[in-house]
C-alpha cells in the first residue's frame, strides 16, 4: 500500500491519449462564496492498493464538504486532428475532458458517446468541462443543487434512528462510501473566418486511523458554470471508483450528508425554518 496525495490518470483510445491529475481537499460547508468554499490548505491522503494488475484507491477524508481538483489535463489527437478546413475559414479543435461525480451508485452507459447514464441513478447536476491546460476546483457537479459531503457510516446491521433517517442517514450497504467519477475525452470546434483583412476569431483491509464513511448531499450552494457545446470522442470514457474513509476522532452529528436529493431538500428546508430568531419584545 502506498500513500499518495493525487491520482495520476493516463489512458488511450484509438483516437486520443488522455492524462490528468485529480486530488481532493476539505471544503467549507454552507458557504456562499465559491472560491472560499473550494480553497483548501492541504490535499487529502489517498491509499493506493495494488493487487496484480488491479489498482484500487481509498480516500481518507474528514467529515464535511469535499472538494475535487482536476489539473494537468492533456488530451492529444493520435491522428493529428487539430484543424478542419471549411468554406470561408477553418475550424480549430480544442480538446479536453468532462468530469461528473455520482454518489453510491455506479453509472452505466449504453452509448460510446453519451454523457447520460443508461441505468437509473440519482445524479445531481451534469458534467464539468475541463479543457487542455485548465484546472477545475469544485465541490459539486455543474448546475447541481448541493455540495458533496461525507460523514461516518453506521456499523453493518445497525438501522438509523427516526431522527437519523429524517436527516438522510442510510443503513450501511456494500456501496456505502463509494463515489464514481466519469471522465470522457471531448473536443469543441472554434471557427475562424478568413477575409481580406486579419483573421477574426468567433470561438466558443481497513485504512490506518480511519473509519467507514458514507457520502451524500450537503448544503445547498451555487457554482458558476458556463454552457458549452462539446463533442464526445468514442471509446474514451473512463470511470474511477473511489471508496471514502473518515479520519480524525472528532464526531460531528450535525454534518449534512443526506443519502438522496429528496432528503437533502427536506434538511435544507428544516434548517431554513429553524434559523429565524425570536423577536426581541
Amino acid at each position: 500500500m502506498n500513500i499518495i496525495t493525487f491520482i495520476p490518470i493516463s489512458y488511450e483510445s484509438d483516437d486520443v491519449s488522455v492524462s490528468f491529475h485529480i486530488e481532493f481537499g476539505k471544503g467549507k460547508d454552507d458557504c456562499k462564496d465559491q472560491k472560499m468554499r473550494t480553497t483548501y490548505k492541504e490535499p487529502y491522503n489517498i491509499e493506493e492498493h495494488k493487487n496484480n494488475d488491479n489498482i484500487m484507491y481509498r480516500l481518507l477524508a474528514e467529515e464535511g464538504a469535499i472538494v475535487l481538483n482536476i489539473s494537468n489535463v492533456i488530451v492529444k489527437s493520435k491522428k493529428n486532428l487539430y484543424k478542419k478546413n471549411a468554406e470561408n475559414g477553418f475550424y480549430m479543435y480544442n480538446y479536453g475532458i468532462t468530469a461528473v461525480v455520482d454518489l453510491n451508485q455506479k453509472p452505466e452507459y449504453s452509448s460510446l458517446t453519451s454523457f447520460q447514464p443508461s441505468n437509473y441513478i440519482e445524479r445531481d447536476g451534469s458534467p464539468w468541462i475541463v479543457q487542455n491546460g485548465k484546472t477545475l476546483n469544485v465541490d459539486q457537479n455543474s448546475s447541481a443543487e448541493f455540495q458533496w459531503s461525507t460523514a461516518r457510516a453506521l456499523e453493518y446491521g445497525i438501522k438509523p434512528t427516526k431522527e437519523q433517517d429524517e436527516k438522510g442517514v442510510e443503513e450501511r450497504h456494500k456501496n456505502t462510501g463509494m463515489i464514481y467519477i466519469t471522465f470522457h475525452a471531448i473536443y469543441s470546434e472554434e471557427f475562424t473566418e478568413i477575409d481580406q483583412s486579419a483573421p477574426v476569431s468567433r470561438g466558443i483491509s481497513r485504512g490506518f486511523g480511519s473509519v467507514a464513511a458514507r457520502v451524500g448531499y450537503g448544503s445547498q450552494v451555487k457554482t458558476n458554470s458556463v454552457s458549452k457545446k462539446v463533442i464526445a470522442i468514442p471509446n474514451s470514457r473512463f470511470i474511477l471508483p473511489l471508496r471514502l474513509r473518515i479520519t480524525g476522532e472528532d464526531v460531528n452529528p450535525d454534518i449534512k450528508c443526506a443519502k438522496n436529493l429528496k432528503t437533502a431538500m427536506y434538511v435544507e428546508e428544516l434548517q431554513r425554518k429553524m434559523s429565524t430568531a425570536f423577536p426581541d419584545i
